[in-house]
């Protein structure tokens, strides 16, 4: 590969661990390569469910338990709300844990050229969420729950709303593909497939919520490779979650985690009954979303629209329904104008590539389709149409003929490709902007390695390595230091002083000294 690979040790594949010696907490004080960050104090956050699994935040302040919000909208008196709500049963103390949340920033001011030209391409495929700011899409996120008056209908504030969407940007990481803006196409495909098909009609308040739901959280916290390389590298997740469906388990416990959140409580008004029937909800629809079911899915779609099917088994479910659209959503970079599924082709496979230069790195077996030595962006487009996309949406025009657009799109699309190779591809979208809105070339992989290689360090549940991960300015200088750690696992200690700036190691005197 271009560059030198991220050679994570052999020992540890999936990352090479980190602790700080804080006996002592002092700019001497070394970040070991053999050990685990393993003592926490009470100021550490301890995000856990029933199954004691630690969450990846550190709380930084106590003072952020209100929502700043920007000049527009009217305060929302959530006090007078709750007195006028009917009285549920309210969940169990084992749902009500104290789960602490990473500050959550302010809610953004709204740009309205740009909100207004979102709005208007809100409910169709038009829309380019990459032509937008991670700000923009927070906005426009809020827009698709208010248009189905989800929020009123279901009783739940708008401040807690805003504080549940800007928490799942948060904790959404810089993958080429795998990150906010994903999640909000996803989301926004999943309102324009509903209402073009007229299905959220079928859907109780309930089920339409927690679609909603599920589309927004169906990737929380994605490290950026796939339940095969969790596998190969012997992820942590296994143990938590067995070999099947890890990433989709993963972001469905990170979802309630965040909703449950007592700087969240979005399903606060929500029934014992109401809270059991939501949760079975969200997690059979973001399940769905696992590519190892695709079979299972067009299997029954076969049966469905065969001339044998009987009647009987022509009626749809609505829980298969919710599953089937978000399917959809998660697959729909191959229905969007050329335009914009050219700009996603290029994100999608830089992800590919960045997972088999890890794999690579690390010796393992390296998944074909992630293999840039020997891989075309454009054949795996074409590829993924022919054999996987344009069979499944050919059967689901039939059984919603109001999709057979999709259809029409998909070989345009592939039409168009015919015409591209990856050097037509680069030239045109070789710059794509990352989630803080700055270009970064496709190319511009060694950095985006060591990002892939941190973000799978994330998801392992280690709090100091998801912050480092996290901070923003120093990021490139902070990496190329630790990455003498990540080469050679064990050869020395690095002095804390040398890797972290002023500004980070006060921050980290905050958290671990009080």
């Amino acid at each position: 590969m271009e560059g030198n690979p991220v050679a994570v040790s052999k020992e540890t594949p999936q990352r090479a661990s980190l602790k700080l010696e804080m006996d002592k907490i002092h700019p001497q004080a070394t970040i070991s390569a053999h050990d685990d960050l393993d003592d926490h104090d009470e100021h550490s956050s301890e995000a856990s469910n029933e199954d004691g699994l630690s969450g990846s935040y550190t709380s930084r302040s106590d003072d952020d338990d209100e929502l700043h919000e920007g000049d527009e909208g009217d305060e929302y008196d959530e006090e007078a709300a709750e007195q006028e709500k009917p009285k549920p049963t309210p969940l169990s103390s084992s749902r009500r844990k104290s789960i602490s949340t990473p500050s959550i920033p302010n809610w953004p001011q709204k740009n309205i050229a740009q909100f207004n030209r979102g709005k208007e391409l809100l409910s169709t495929l038009n829309i380019d969420p990459l032509s937008f700011s991670s700000d923009d899409l927070v906005h426009l996120t809020l827009e698709i729950f208010n248009e189905l008056n989800m929020l009123s209908r279901l009783r739940i504030s708008e401040e807690k709303m805003q504080r549940f969407i800007l928490a799942v940007r948060d904790r959404m990481l810089d993958n080429p593909y795998h990150n906010w803006t994903h999640i909000f196409d996803v989301t926004q495909t999943v309102y324009t497939l509903g209402t073009m098909t007229g299905v959220f009609k079928r859907f109780s308040d309930m089920e339409l919520f927690a679609l909603l739901i599920s589309a927004l959280c169906h990737d929380l916290e994605h490290p950026g490779v796939n339940n095969v390389y969790l596998i190969k590298s012997r992820s942590s997740l296994i143990a938590l979650y067995s070999d099947d469906s890890i990433l989709e388990k993963h972001h469905s416990y990170r979802a309630f985690e965040l909703m449950l959140s007592s700087d969240i409580e979005l399903l606060r008004g929500f029934s014992e009954n109401d809270y059991e029937k939501f949760r079975e909800l969200v997690m059979g629809t973001i399940l769905a979303t696992d590519m190892g079911r695709h079979k299972e899915y067009t299997d029954k779609l076969k049966q469905l629209t065969s001339e044998e099917a009987t009647e009987e088994e022509k009626q749809l479910e609505n829980v298969w329904l919710m599953q089937l659209l978000l399917k959809c959503a998660d697959t729909s970079n191959v229905f969007k104008p050329f335009e914009v599924a050219k700009k996603w082709a290029i994100c999608v496979t830089n992800e590919f590539f960045l997972q088999g230069d890890m794999e690579r790195a690390n010796g393992f077996e390296i998944t074909p389709m992630c293999d840039r030595r020997t891989q075309s962006r454009v054949k795996l487009q074409q590829g993924f149409i022919d054999f996987v996309t344009l069979p499944f949406y050919t059967s689901i025009a039939k059984l919603f003929p109001e999709l057979q657009v999709l259809v029409d799109q998909i070989r345009t699309n592939r039409e168009g490709w015919n015409a591209y190779d990856d050097a037509k591809l680069e030239a045109e979208h070789g710059k794509i902007k990352s989630s803080d809105g700055a270009e970064v070339h496709s190319a511009d992989a060694m950095r985006t390695l060591k990002v892939v290689t941190w973000n799978m360090a994330a998801v392992n549940n280690n709090p100091f390595e998801y912050w480092i991960t996290h901070q923003s300015d120093e990021y490139v200088t902070l990496m190329n230091e630790v990455q003498r750690v990540v080469d050679q696992p064990g050869a020395h200690d690095i002095p804390i002083h040398q890797i972290l700036t002023d500004r980070q190691f006060s921050e980290l005197l905050q958290v671990y000294i009080k």
